[in-house]
C-alpha cells in the first residue's frame, strides 16, 4: 500500500479496520486519502460538542463496525444505532501508553487491535465516560484480573445481553435511559429494550499466552490471550487501564 503514497500509520489502521484484508484495506485508504488519512478517521472532534462527546458515526465509518460486527458472528440487521465515541482525557492516556510500547518495544509495539466488550449498561456507561478499571474485574477469570477484549462479536453478547437480562437493579437502566431522553450530556442512548457493546482500540504490544491467576502481563509482555495461534485466538486481556480506548458503541436488539 506504500508503493500507492499510503502512510504507514494509515496502512496499519486500514488493515486493522478490515481485519487484514488486503484489497479491502487499499480500497478504502485511496477513498480516505485527501480527507485526513484512515488513521484520524475515528478521531476526529465534532465542534458543536467539544472534546468528550457521543456523535452518530459517519456512514464510512457505521460500515467499518458493522463489518466488524458480522464477521464476529452477529447479523448486521440487529444493529440500530452506531455511536462514535470520543474523550479527549481517555484518549491522550491511550496515545500516551502506545508511544511507551512503541518506545520499548520498536515495530512489536505497534500491535493493536480493535476489539469488542460487552457489558450491562451501567458498566458501559462508565468506561465511556471514565475508561475501563482493572480494580473491578473478576479475578476468578481465565485469564486472571484483566480488562477482557473478544475478536468476535458473539462472545461480547453473551456478556452484554446475559446482563441486560438478569439485570439486578433494573430501575438503574430505566434510570440511565431516562437521562439520555431527557437530553442530559455524557451517555449513550441506550436502547430501551436493547443491548450494547463496545468496540475498543486496544494497545496489545508484545503479546503471550495467558493463564488463570494473573493480576499483570508476564515480564516482557504487555498483554496475553486466551492461545497463541493468533489465527484461531479471539479473547484477549490487559491489566493496564491505558491499554483500551473505547471507540464507538453498538446498540443492537
Amino acid at each position: 500500500m506504500t508503493e500507492q503514497g499510503i502512510s504507514p500509520r494509515d496502512t496499519v489502521a486500514a488493515l486493522i479496520a478490515c481485519d487484514g484484508d488486503g484489497n479491502e484495506a487499499l480500497v478504502m485508504a485511496l477513498t480516505w486519502q485527501d480527507k485526513g488519512g484512515v488513521a484520524e478517521l475515528t478521531q476526529q472532534s465534532d465542534p458543536e460538542t467539544g472534546d468528550k462527546l457521543q456523535a452518530w458515526a459517519g456512514l464510512a465509518e457505521a460500515e467499518l463496525v458493522l463489518q466488524r460486527f458480522s464477521k464476529g458472528g452477529m447479523q448486521r440487521q440487529r444493529v440500530k444505532r452506531i455511536e462514535r465515541i470520543q474523550n479527549r482525557m481517555l484518549w491522550d492516556r491511550f496515545a500516551l501508553r502506545q508511544r511507551e510500547l512503541q518506545q520499548k518495544h520498536g515495530h512489536e509495539g505497534d500491535n493493536q487491535g480493535l476489539l469488542f466488550h460487552g457489558a450491562d449498561k451501567a458498566t458501559l456507561e462508565a468506561v465511556i465516560n471514565e475508561g475501563f478499571d482493572i480494580r473491578v474485574c473478576n479475578a476468578a477469570g481465565s485469564l486472571g484480573s484483566g480488562t477482557y477484549f473478544a475478536e468476535h462479536s458473539r462472545y461480547s453478547a453473551a456478556y452484554s445481553e446475559a446482563a441486560r437480562r438478569a439485570a439486578l437493579n433494573p430501575k438503574e437502566v430505566r434510570h440511565l435511559e431516562q437521562q439520555h431522553s431527557e437530553g442530559q450530556s455524557g451517555l449513550p442512548a441506550f436502547l430501551p429494550d436493547g443491548f450494547a457493546m463496545l468496540l475498543c482500540r486496544v494497545a496489545l504490544g508484545k503479546l503471550t499466552a495467558g493463564e488463570p491467576g494473573l493480576r499483570r502481563s508476564p515480564p516482557g509482555f504487555d498483554s496475553v490471550c486466551s492461545r497463541m495461534d493468533l489465527k484461531r485466538n479471539d479473547i484477549f486481556a490487559v491489566y493496564d487501564n491505558s491499554q483500551s480506548y473505547p471507540e464507538y458503541i453498538v446498540h443492537y436488539q
